[in-house]
């Protein structure tokens, strides 16, 4: 992604920063109708824009659940976590 961070369809969004200006986002993407996807962008230090759009999941028709999270420590390197429901109960 050049330029600024478009993600259409996007929920559930988190950003953070490290102490060397890196920083990444995670984001729940809707594909189709019950098509849920976790997705990723990262951004170097002193980088104008974020790269490109990283699978973090598969993309298998379950259904998400809230609490996507990213965290990033002093030397940029990031740990993305989510849920997702894999049965009906």
């Amino acid at each position: 992604m050049n330029g600024p961070l478009s993600v259409p369809s996007a929920s559930d969004l988190s950003l953070a920063v490290g102490d060397n200006g890196a920083a990444a986002v995670v984001w729940w993407a809707h594909l189709a109708a019950t098509a849920l996807q976790t997705q990723a962008a990262v951004r170097a230090p002193r980088a104008a824009s974020f790269g490109g759009m990283l699978p973090l999941s598969i993309n298998d028709g379950s259904t998400r659940c809230p609490g996507t999270h990213v965290a990033m420590d002093a030397a940029g390197d990031a740990a993305a976590i989510w849920t997702r429901r894999t049965t009906g109960g």
